[in-house]
């Protein structure tokens, strides 16, 4: 049975949920900015539950401590699960723009031999086609928990060196770039089209536009086009938030955007 402490968390999960940005134009019309956030929901041994948040923020936070968007962990129960910020307990993270090269340290306190879970719980505003891995560094393995909960065994004591949240199974410490990272992407709400950059001509192969359900709207080869700079028409599309993948011989970049 869920304890006290957990409908606590709850409740204050629910107070502490990100508020995005308005922008004004000149004739008072707003768009209003969307964040990608994923929730994680552990169970403990004893079936303690705990949600925690990370929300990338894009320019409003950073990988640091950011009043307003990181919310510490204040309780010190015997069964918990959290992020690490260096050695500060967060139940909420907000970090800065999505990398897929990013790793996001975890912690798990238990007072007793048994087993553990770390599943998906929610997503909002998440790329369709992007996997979501927990790794665990007793056995140098990655669990793809977008297939299902992630399970393992743990002992008695606090485990900050053992899991993390990662994106990719080839992820670098600390935030990394693609080869390709170069390739700009930008929607230009003037000429209805998805703009792309590619200054080093790296030979991007397609671009794929999603919608924020996961279903495939539109796909373009662009591999014979002069890559300096593409425009994209988007004019039938409808308005609301898409994920564009830009494939090239060396990853994929991913990125956001707001078609009005």
């Amino acid at each position: 049975m869920k304890n006290i402490y957990t409908s606590l968390s709850a409740l204050f999960l629910v107070g502490m949920l990100f508020v995005a940005p308005k922008s004004f134009g000149q004739d008072d019309d707003f768009t209003e900015e969307t964040f990608t956030k994923l929730r994680l929901g552990f169970h403990s041994h004893n079936n303690f539950y705990r949600q925690i948040l990370i929300g990338f923020e894009n320019d409003n936070a950073t990988e640091g401590i950011d009043p307003g968007f990181d919310a510490i962990n204040v309780f010190n129960l015997p069964n918990d699960f959290y992020f690490l910020c260096g050695t500060t307990e967060l139940f909420i993270q907000g970090v800065g723009y999505y990398d897929t090269n990013a790793i996001y340290p975890l912690g798990v306190r238990s007072n007793s031999v048994g087993t553990i879970s770390i599943n998906i719980d929610a997503a909002e505003y998440w790329d369709p086609t992007q996997e979501v891995y927990i790794y665990d560094a007793d056995n140098n393995s990655y669990f793809n928990i977008k297939n299902g909960p992630f399970t393992a065994s743990v002992g008695i004591g606090t485990f900050n060196n053992r899991f993390s949240l990662r994106f990719s199974t080839q992820s670098t410490l600390g935030t990394g770039a693609v080869a390709d990272a170069k390739i700009s992407v930008n929607y230009i709400a003037s000429d209805k089209v998805l703009a792309l950059s590619n200054p080093t001509s790296n030979n991007a192969t397609t671009v794929s536009l999603y919608n924020i359900t996961g279903q495939k709207t539109v796909t373009w080869n662009i591999s014979e086009m002069d890559q300096t700079n593409i425009n994209l028409p988007v004019s039938g599309l409808s308005a609301g938030v898409y994920i564009v993948n830009v494939d090239t011989p060396n990853g994929r970049i991913t990125k956001k955007i707001l078609l009005k």
